[in-house]
């Protein structure tokens, strides 16, 4: 089994509670989660002095370029929870490089999964494709091949991988479009290692700098239908009321 690492801020110990509760249900005792301490992004903010422009970015807007020439900007600053929820999975990606750790499953402590997720995953770390993000909650918005085909890993409950996006064409056809939610996922080390080479200074929501595949170029996969397998909204977000973030 592959690590499974919990972003989890230490003072929310109801939430971790329910993940160690819904392990031990789903998983039984083989599985136990690794709880990585999240960034509270008041704190950080509050103690803005010790920063500078290199970790969180100070623009009201933020502009993006892509590949052909193109380029995207995206409206208003983060929230202070937006910032700590980015700089959350920023820092794993980094403790995820440090100790060499080529494949990782990702989750927010407010995902919970249904008894066929151990299956899913199982059978989606089997399949030989090339990968560096498979998505198990998202809300796909990019524009794909029609010709894309599902890989099936269980026909039973109709199951199966898509890749999402355009490849190469992404910043032509995509340039404001993305796969939200960085809830619930796979990432390998090479990924890890491009979203820390462009995630700095911190000037995208988390489920951007992974969704938005004209920007960070990586191979993203989806996998549905992800009512089947997990679910999220067991606590109210951290994050609180965010800006719509706008591309344009």
């Amino acid at each position: 089994m592959i690590p499974i690492f919990v972003i989890n801020l230490p003072s929310n110990k109801l939430r971790k509670d329910a993940v160690l509760k819904n392990f031990s249900d789903v998983f039984g005792k083989t599985v136990i989660p690794a709880f990585f301490e999240g960034t509270n992004g008041h704190l950080i903010l509050n103690d803005r002095k010790c920063l500078d422009d290199k970790i969180v970015s100070n623009n009201q807007n933020t502009e993006l370029f892509l590949r052909f020439g193109k380029k995207v900007t995206i409206q208003d600053p983060l929230t202070p929870g937006e910032i700590g929820c980015a700089l959350s999975h920023l820092n794993l990606y980094k403790y995820i490089i440090e100790n060499h750790i080529q494949h990782a499953l990702i989750m927010e402590d407010d995902t919970l999964f249904k008894p066929l997720f151990p299956l899913v995953l199982e059978q989606t770390l089997k399949q030989n494709i090339n990968w560096d993000i498979i998505q198990f909650i998202h809300s796909n918005g990019l524009r794909d091949f029609n010709l894309n085909r599902k890989i099936i890993i269980d026909k039973k409950n109709n199951i199966y991988l898509k890749k999402a996006g355009l490849g190469i064409f992404d910043s032509l056809f995509n340039r404001r479009r993305l796969s939200f939610s960085a809830a619930c996922y796979l990432i390998s080390l090479k990924a890890c290692k491009r979203l820390i080479e462009i995630g700095f200074p911190v000037r995208l929501p988390a489920d951007y700098l992974t969704g938005h595949v004209a920007f960070n170029q990586l191979k993203l996969y989806t996998c549905n239908p992800q009512t089947a397998f997990t679910y999220t909204k067991s606590f109210c977000s951290d994050i609180g009321e965010r800006p719509k973030h706008k591309l344009y």
